[in-house]
């Protein structure tokens, strides 16, 4: 194993991502103009943008490989050195990529994106003020529809051109999207007509651009320009456990590393096996994700200084790009091999000889959002010598998504379910966000005192994030530390909102059938339950301060001596930085393991829900108490 490894634990990663670019080198051109004029009772606007952009780069860490544990720590001497460390943590499966040539070249990738719109803001009356407008976007070659994505002309000959082999395949045909217009439609109404009460409201259609990576990524992890090959992981023996060696093996009483098992020492040493991250490709549905925003609200001013306002606000999101193995093939190509039963296919390159499963990138996913945002504003005002402003802002908010990541592959998660109960139903991973928040509140000011000083303060309360949960790092079908297959994702904290809650469903779950019988079904084994009494909410709060200093240098030049404070009553907060485990909490629940031979009964994971880690970082809002100094010069 090298320092630059990446350990994926459970609760958290270390060490470099193998699928980050490391250079990356783009050039863009980009015009843009609009221009507006006035007839009448309309305001026209109409404005376009054009934008040519390639990009290329290298990516030079995947050689060195990606182990996954099953555990935080280590549990039991494993390894018979007489002490209890990581290297007693098993594997679940070890990833390691192998290229022809090193550093891995990412492909130039390039695109041509063209945007217009128009806008009409028609001023029906002195109280009704009507926003029509559309707008049209094109991108030439996000989704991959240049010829480097087309088939290759001889399968069993290396192409003198740029080509897709898995094209030859499967279909995996693009077509750009011509028609992603974008209507919107917004009013602003005072019904009294005193400028003092505002009722306004819109609907429109929005398109995310999706990123360069995702299209370029079927031209590298291709099994051609690179390999990724999955390595079997741990396999243990134990008096308790017949059988031959196995991971569950593992965590059973008295267990120890069968003989050349895998471990940290040595991560790839198990079997090579199909599976992984496997080969990644842009599906035939792939479209630019999709938004309908919908927005209504009311804005009150009270006396001269007061401003009250609260605005609704919905999001639905369609067509947004998720990764998901194929399971089924319409291809008549002897290249391809789907075993049925939702058993990911095998494709196989002629070239190389390489079998290897594939992930499809497409826009199958989906995302909610329902918002109510309320503001009560004080404008500037003085009193004496002292000039301030201040705010309050309250949200209440729900999002739903089908993954944690969009655009890209998020190595599988969404599969893990999928994997373990032999299923094939991505409607499975709807689930909260792994950043929703269903309360939170900003109270925001700013005081301009006498001698060039100034003094703003920003508190921050946020009502706790959802959580997941994670079965124990049993590798089953291909799958290992999915979450309990009876909660949706991220339940913790939303439908599950304490440890007595969560140990109910433990229990339903351990006296499920075994698999294949029935789905749910019991797949790894059961599980112990968790301390009781926990409540999963786990709110943030910070409360930061500015202290600035003006000094005047002259006529129109200004020198501006700052010094900010953070999380200043150092609350402990918190939090992950990961889009798998934001709670910072160790999510995992661990297998059940009884009483046998003067073994104690582990059947409470003391350590559920303990703390990982913390907000906020270096110099971030909500970790450890922080101070940093800066100056500025404005002329």
């Amino acid at each position: 194993m090298k320092l630059t490894n990446e350990l994926i634990f459970p609760d958290l990663a270390d060490g470099a991502n193998f699928n980050l670019p490391q250079a990356t080198h783009l050039n863009r051109f980009q015009v843009r103009d609009g221009f507006a004029w006035t007839l009448g009772k309309h305001t026209l606007h109409l404005g376009g943008e054009f934008q040519h952009y390639t990009a290329n780069g290298m990516i030079n860490v995947f050689g060195t490989g990606t182990v996954i544990l099953t555990s935080d720590f280590g549990f039991a001497d494993l390894n018979g050195d007489g002490q209890v460390n990581d290297l007693d943590i098993p594997i679940a499966v070890a990833l390691k990529s192998s290229a022809p040539i090193t550093p891995v070249p990412i492909p130039t990738v390039f695109d041509s994106y063209v945007a217009g719109y128009v806008q009409d803001d028609w001023r029906v009356e002195p109280r009704l003020t009507l926003n029509l407008g559309l707008r049209w976007e094109y991108d030439s070659n996000l989704t991959g529809n240049s010829s480097a994505h087309d088939p290759c002309p001889n399968l069993t000959r290396q192409p003198t051109q740029p080509c897709t082999w898995m094209a030859n395949v499967i279909d995996l045909k693009k077509i750009p999207n011509k028609k992603d217009f974008g209507p919107r439609v917004g009013f602003v109404f005072d019904p009294f007509g005193r400028g003092k009460t505002v009722v306004r409201g819109g609907y429109g259609i929005y398109y995310d651009r999706i990123i360069l990576e995702s299209g370029a990524e079927e031209l590298v992890q291709n099994d051609r320009a690179l390999t990724v090959s999955e390595y079997a992981g741990s396999s243990c023996t134990s008096p308790y456990v017949p059988g031959p060696p196995s991971l569950d093996a593992c965590f059973a009483p008295m267990a120890s590393f069968a003989p050349g098992s895998p471990t940290l020492a040595s991560p790839f040493s198990g079997p090579n096996q199909t599976g992984g991250v496997g080969i990644l490709a842009m599906g035939p549905d792939a479209h630019h994700p999709l938004f309908q925003q919908f927005s209504a609200g009311l804005q009150q001013q009270f006396a001269s200084d007061w401003l009250l306002s609260a605005d609704g606000l919905h999001v639905f999101a369609t067509r947004q790009l998720i990764g998901h193995l194929v399971r089924s093939t319409d291809s008549s190509s002897p290249d391809i091999a789907c075993p049925g039963d939702n058993i990911p296919c095998t494709i196989t390159d002629p070239l190389t000889g390489i079998s290897d499963n594939i992930t499809l990138l497409q826009s199958q996913a989906k995302s909610w959002y329902d918002g109510l945002i309320v503001s009560l504003a004080h404008r500037p005002a003085k009193l004496g010598r002292i000039g301030y402003q201040y705010n309050v802002s309250y949200t209440l908010s729900k999002t739903f998504d089908y993954s944690d990541d969009d655009q890209l592959t998020n190595s599988n998660a969404d599969e893990q379910v999928d994997l373990v109960e032999g299923i094939n139903d991505l409607r499975l991973e709807k689930g909260y966000a792994v950043t929703d928040e269903r309360h939170r509140l900003t109270v925001y000011g700013n005081a301009a005192l006498p001698w060039g000083f100034s003094l703003a303060p920003l508190y921050t309360f946020g009502s706790g994030v959802a959580a997941d949960t994670f079965l124990p790092g049993t590798a089953i079908n291909g799958a290992s530390g999915a979450r309990l297959p009876l909660l949706p994702r991220n339940a913790l904290a939303r439908e599950v909102k304490n440890s007595n809650q969560l140990n109910a469903i433990i229990n339903r779950w351990n006296a499920l059938p075994a698999c294949p019988a029935a789905f749910p079904c019991l797949a790894g084994g059961t599980l112990q339950n968790v301390p009781s009494g926990i409540d999963f909410a786990s709110p943030f709060s910070s409360l930061d301060l500015r202290l600035k200093k003006d000094i005047r240098l002259g006529e129109g030049a200004t020198l501006s001596l700052m010094g900010e404070g953070f999380n200043m009553f150092n609350e402990t907060n918190i939090r992950g930085a990961t889009n798998t485990n934001y709670s910072g909490r160790n999510i995992s629940i661990g297998p059940y393991q009884p009483a046998q031979n003067g073994q104690p009964a582990q059947a409470v994971q003391a350590n559920f829900y303990s703390p990982v880690s913390t907000a906020g970082g270096f110099f971030g809002s909500g970790g450890p108490r922080a101070f940093q100094f800066a100056t500025r010069i404005e002329f």
